[in-house]
């Protein structure tokens, strides 16, 4: 009630609560304009996501509500029904990409690495890896490549007859054939030293992680 009457008349009313849709906080609230909003964790750093709707407010009243939104990151507007949708997605994808981070690390440090350093790799694996897939082109010297024409990665993971987890990475360029390739293995740090001497090298002649 207090609320309502303060912001009476208001000529934007931005909404972020869950499960309140625009019929129900127009009978509510008296604004002008009404947009319903749904922001996910990372927009305290400006890199988040914020879903927008709105059935009656004007493009003036949108294109505020948009502009507020901007520093926030990624602003999309959304059908009403696809809200729930877009929480799943956005609102709950932040806690799937925490886990698989932390996975990552734990992986890392159970085959040796230190605990803290793991996380490092983890976090900036990542963090490439979404600035990579978000690359929209590719150019030199400004002029952009044709999809095409663009290096194409060839890479394979699997486990070898010892048990041992193998990755094999190579790139190449259409038009001119491989550019780079590099294979190795990895095993735990238990498997890696007996009785504090160094394990014996694996049937190999290159070291594990060595370039071809």
């Amino acid at each position: 009630g207090q609320i309502a009457g303060r912001i009476a008349g208001v000529p934007l009313l931005i909404s972020i609560l869950a499960g309140a849709d625009e019929a129900a906080l127009a009978a509510r609230f008296e604004a002008r304009a009404i947009v319903r909003a749904m922001p996910n964790l990372p927009v305290e750093i400006g890199k988040g996501v914020v879903a927008l709707h709105s059935e009656g407010a004007s493009a003036d009243a949108r294109a505020q509500a948009q502009a507020l939104m901007a520093p926030l990151g990624l602003v999309e507007w959304v059908e009403a029904v696809h809200f729930a949708v877009v929480g799943a997605l956005a609102g709950s994808g932040p806690a799937f990409v925490y886990r698989f981070v932390d996975a990552l690390a734990a992986g890392g440090a159970a085959l040796g690495l230190p605990a803290e350093q793991a996380l490092r790799l983890a976090l900036a694996t990542a963090e490439g890896g979404a600035l990579v897939v978000g690359v929209a082109g590719m150019s030199v010297l400004g002029v952009p490549v044709p999809k095409g024409l663009r290096p194409v990665s060839e890479t394979r993971e699997f486990e070898d007859e010892d048990g041992r987890f193998r990755f094999d990475v190579g790139a190449r360029i259409p038009w001119l054939g491989p550019v780079i390739r590099y294979e190795g293995w990895l095993q735990p740090a238990s498997q890696a030293r007996v009785s504090g001497s160094p394990a014996t090298p694996p049937r190999s002649s290159r070291s594990a992680g060595s370039p071809r």
